[in-house]
């Protein structure tokens, strides 16, 4: 089960890179023309450009099902 205990983890598995100066993780598409952010410090995903969101409450890392559509995303994503 993904957490936020060991979202940090699992983001790095997923080959997000880290920036250096904040606890934000960052993973870009470019043949999408899109990236995703995860950052701790708000709390937040952020779905950049070509992805819609229809519902807001996906991005907060309020709900541990959060957790598992980034992840499904990311595997989408990194599938093409």
């Amino acid at each position: 089960m993904i957490t936020l205990a060991n979202l940090e983890v699992v983001l790095r598995e997923l080959h997000y890179i880290r920036d250096s100066r904040k606890k934000i993780f960052i993973k870009e598409y470019p043949a999408f023309d899109c990236m995703i952010k995860v950052d701790f410090t708000t709390k937040e995903i952020t779905y950049h450009q070509g992805l819609d969101v229809h519902r807001k409450k996906i991005c907060k890392f309020s709900e541990p099902e959060n957790f598992v559509v980034l992840e499904c995303i990311t595997s989408l994503l990194d599938k093409g």
